[in-house]
């Protein structure tokens, strides 16, 4: 395994069986928020790199369904495309739990499906056969459901990178997400209003898990032309959200437009799969298919 990159600078069933809603510090490609709680109300500024849905022709991803017709086009020159997954099924997903960045393995039900969306891949001999790079999170759930979507992939080399952990739930780790609707719904709401910098208490901040998302997709975009990265649903459905801003908008309509509520409000369930092309040349993000299920089955949504 390689490690790609430190936290440190980052605050802190067996078959087959489905929420949460940019420049950071200097040499660090992300995005940069910004609105009228920090001084720009407008998208332009978290649109960096020419990561803007007007700069260039974008077509609205497809949600849900299959995903297979997306991964059979040819990756465009000097272009990688990222195959996002969500990791297994976890004892707390099931119990609504928040996990955060707490460390919670895969139950029998998640090893399941991590071995359903390796059959579905392996399916594929053409993309397994592609896959230059597994990356994941450090977290064990993660870790391990690409361990095992890996093992399918013959010339991937593996990786491991802390950036891509789940959102810092700060004091609502470990709780029930019935047991914290009165604190985290008040923040919720000021990150719809377009307030990213508004964080759980000693935790993140929507600002936070954009800017750690994206910067972590792009050096997994150094690694070859199409590369799998196992991470988790809050950090996989921010970095499709700011994907998704347009620069012409306030941060507060980018949050109310269809295409930003779409991926917030979607079924981001265990081992999904969403599709992502990074272009090289403008260092931007286009979507290309969002939230396809590869176990084969019902999927709990996130929670956390």
């Amino acid at each position: 395994f390689q490690v790609m990159a430190s936290l440190s600078t980052f605050r802190p069933s067996s078959h087959c069986a489905w929420s949460l809603f940019a420049r950071s510090g200097a040499g660090t490609a992300a995005l940069v928020v910004g609105n009228s709680a920090f001084g720009d109300k407008s998208c332009s500024t978290l649109c960096s790199d020419k990561n803007s849905r007007s700069q260039t022709s974008k077509m609205s991803p497809l949600i849900g369904g299959l995903v297979w017709p997306t991964l059979q086009r040819p990756v465009p020159h000097g272009s990688t495309r990222l195959l996002l997954i969500r990791h297994g099924e976890t004892k707390w997903n099931a119990e609504k739990r928040m996990q955060g960045q707490l460390d919670i393995e895969l139950n029998d039900a998640g090893r399941g499906q991590a071995i359903c969306a390796k059959d579905a891949l392996v399916q594929n001999p053409s993309v397994v056969r592609g896959i230059d790079a597994v990356v994941s999170s450090d977290l064990s759930r993660a870790s391990e459901t690409a361990d095992i979507i890996s093992a399918s992939c013959p010339h991937a080399q593996r990786h491991i990178d802390p950036r891509l952990r789940e959102f810092h739930f700060g004091q609502l780790q470990g709780k029930l997400a019935a047991e914290i609707k009165d604190m985290y719904g008040p923040i919720q709401a000021q990150w719809k209003n377009g307030h990213l910098k508004t964080s759980v208490p000693d935790g993140e901040s929507a600002y936070d898990m954009v800017t750690r998302g994206h910067s972590s997709l792009r050096d997994a975009a150094k690694l070859g032309s199409l590369v799998v990265v196992v991470a988790h649903g809050g950090l996989i459905r921010w970095s499709l959200a700011g994907v998704e801003f347009d620069e012409t908008l306030s941060v507060q309509e980018c949050m109310s437009s269809q295409s930003v509520r779409s991926v917030l409000d979607a079924h981001v369930g265990n081992c999904c799969c969403s599709v992502v092309l990074f272009d090289h040349a403008t260092r931007s993000f286009q979507g290309e298919h969002y939230f396809a299920s590869l176990a084969g089955g019902e999927t709990l949504d996130d929670t956390g």
